[in-house]
């Protein structure tokens, strides 16, 4: 098959465009990428012709990137897996993001499980703030 352009979706496109990439990328076995906004790709979409997803971009908390990452399940999905990468570039604010929004997880899970969370995540937070205004420089 030949190799069309990615299909995208992003904020602020018109629902008729997103559905017409959508239906692009699910049926067209010559268009394998489909590049999206971390919002916009995350809400009511299904992909299920793909397995796997790389996030270049992180939301505030670990919800944002579930929801973007659930796109790709299969409903009733048995044995085929889905693979997640985040692409981090060293020494950046990205990597913060990454372990706050780590951090954020394990509060998260610790409270779902009823355990106290080892951690208070304000500590990253605080962390994160510093970087962002330069205090931390």
């Amino acid at each position: 098959f030949p190799v069309t352009i990615c299909a995208y979706i992003e904020g602020g496109s018109e629902s008729g465009d997103t559905d017409e990439q959508k239906n692009r990328f699910q049926t067209n076995p010559g268009c394998r990428l489909i590049v999206c906004s971390l919002l916009a790709g995350g809400l009511g979409h299904t992909l299920t012709a793909s397995s796997n997803v790389a996030f270049c971009e992180l939301g505030w908390t670990p919800k944002d990137v579930d929801q973007a990452e659930a796109r790709i399940h299969r409903i009733s999905q048995e044995s085929d897996s889905v693979n997640a990468w985040f692409l981090l570039a060293p020494h950046t604010i990205d990597v913060d993001m990454y372990n706050l929004i780590t951090s954020k997880r394990k509060v998260v899970d610790a409270s779902t499980d009823g355990r106290v969370p080892e951690r208070d995540v304000s500590v990253m937070s605080d962390v994160l703030i510093k970087l962002l205004t330069k205090e931390g420089a």
